[in-house]
């Protein structure tokens, strides 16, 4: 009676902490719109006259969408069945409209005004930001491959690489 009720117990716990396709979903939107957020601050910042105050905003930023990815790698690791084409289909049509490659090519274009700040240094934060955030999202793509509809595999793994040189791209840059 007693390795039952542990049995139940155990069930409900594992239960409880599975992720669904709409969770993932979720991640993505948060993702998305936080990065589009840090991207709003790269294009405000001015090619001349910026401050130290507005290229760290731009660092924090980047922290919280680092959070927030990582958060949707646990969320995606949490899943126990694959996606249905329909699920795997919406998930690889956010991803794609995530604005990662504006951000780092708009991230790319501001180089010049970031090295132009009297107190120095703030390139090698970016960078280790490129290199966090680059792999971070490296690992986010790769579950959600795992768990994708194998009919969008090829698709998901071509977005996944664009995603990859567009971040190496960006980190020569700032090397």
């Amino acid at each position: 009676m007693r390795f039952s009720s542990v049995f139940v117990l155990a069930s409900l716990v594992v239960s409880g902490f599975a992720s669904t396709a709409a969770d993932v979903q979720k991640e993505i939107a948060t993702i998305c719109g936080l990065l589009g957020k840090t991207n709003s601050l790269i294009v405000a910042y001015p090619t001349k006259g910026g401050t130290l105050k507005q290229a760290l905003e731009i660092h924090d930023s980047a922290g919280v969408v680092l959070a927030a990815v990582k958060k949707g790698t646990v969320t995606a690791n949490g899943l126990t069945v694959t996606f249905s084409h329909a699920e795997g289909r919406a998930i690889l049509d956010a991803l794609k409209a995530c604005p990662v490659k504006p951000t780092l090519s708009d991230l790319v274009a501001k180089k010049l005004a970031f090295a132009a700040l009297p107190l120095g240094g703030i390139l090698t934060v970016f960078h280790k930001d490129l290199t966090d955030l680059g792999a971070s999202t490296s690992d986010f793509e790769q579950v959600l491959i795992k768990w994708g509809s194998k009919d969008l595999e090829a698709e998901a793994k071509a977005l996944a690489a664009d995603d990859h040189n567009a971040f190496v791209a960006a980190l020569a840059v700032y090397a």
